[in-house]
């Protein structure tokens, strides 16, 4: 879950800072549209894809564990299988 909210926030960060990004060279709501606002959003778009990338590599790491632990056993079971014959 928290996952899926880093990277609605993240994605909303980028379009929302290219929007403002081609306002700003058009100049249509000068009072609106300020460096430091788009400042934040980078920032938060650095900070929301740090810890989605944290989490993206703790669940990329429960996997390979998983598979190994699937393939240790699978290897197991052959030489079992082997050693009978």
């Amino acid at each position: 879950m928290m996952k899926k909210i880093l990277y609605i926030i993240k994605t909303t960060s980028t379009i929302l800072f290219w929007i403002f990004w081609i306002v700003s060279k058009f100049d249509f709501s000068p009072n609106f549209n300020t460096l430091d606002f788009r400042n934040l959003l980078v920032l938060t778009l650095f900070i929301s894809g740090y810890f989605y990338s944290q989490i993206e590599i703790k669940d990329k790491d429960k996997e390979i564990k998983k598979l190994k632990k699937k393939l240790k056993k699978a290897k197991n079971i052959e030489t079992n299988a082997t050693e009978k014959i």
